[in-house]
């Protein structure tokens, strides 16, 4: 399917591209020569797919041209592929392989943190609160760093959730799933864990008093310690 959709995209490009009509042999060797070898055959059957959901239009023995539904489908995969590329990007980008990729990880949750805390203020329930306390509980009682990490993570999932935004819950959860937040050192989280608790306590008091701002200000102070920890550690390591 995805080499049909490769093949979909390569033609239709080729035939925008093109000033008059282009046979399936012409099509043929044009992509022998970028890397793909297919049949004539195939190319041949691969149009008439094309001519048969209206992509392309025959012009008798002198080949094929674009149709304009052919041409919105071109933008489409065009579009598909680009958001492909991104998507990648992204994946790669919260798979952090040095510290320095690890702050832009954390950069990068403070900015979603810091509305979700604010959100979280406005929305939260007595329940939601409730939740939240069970969860700061498990992360003031756990030793594992790795452990902790966890914990402290499930906590800021939870409001994600509160916040009652889904983009931001999608964002938080992506994070959470796939970047190596196991990566900060652990004698950072050792040192900071006293401190991250305490700030903990402070959000949760603030989303209590559905106070926003200071909940968002709270936030970014708590992931502020986290950044500039990991900072001070990686110019330590440098020296």
């Amino acid at each position: 399917m995805a080499e049909d959709l490769e093949l979909e995209y390569l033609v239709l490009g080729h035939l925008a591209t093109s000033d008059g009509p282009v046979g399936s042999g012409v099509i043929c060797d044009w992509l022998r020569q970028i890397g793909s070898e297919i049949s004539e055959a195939t190319v041949g059957r691969f149009l008439r797919e094309l001519d048969l959901a209206s992509y392309t239009e025959r012009w008798g023995f002198r080949g094929r041209t674009l149709t304009e539904k052919g041409r919105a489908r071109l933008a489409q995969l065009e579009h598909n592929r680009a958001l492909a590329h991104s998507s990648t990007q992204l994946m790669s980008a919260l798979h952090p392989e040095d510290l320095n990729e690890v702050v832009g990880v954390l950069v990068a949750r403070r900015a979603l943190e810091r509305e979700a805390a604010r959100l979280a203020a406005i929305c939260a329930t007595d329940r939601d609160i409730e939740a939240l306390e069970v969860l700061l509980g498990r992360y003031e009682i756990v030793s594992d760093p790795e452990a902790a990490a966890a914990a402290d993570f499930t906590f800021h999932a939870r409001l994600a959730e509160v916040s009652g935004n889904k983009v931001l819950q999608a964002a938080t959860r992506l994070i959470h799933d796939e970047a190596q937040s196991s990566m900060i050192p652990e004698s950072i989280r050792r040192m900071l864990k006293p401190t991250l608790s305490r700030q903990h306590v402070e959000i949760l008091e603030a989303i209590r008093a559905h106070d926003s701002e200071r909940a968002e200000q709270i936030m970014i102070q708590h992931l502020n310690l986290l950044i500039d920890a990991v900072e001070r550690y990686r110019a330590e390591q440098q020296s």
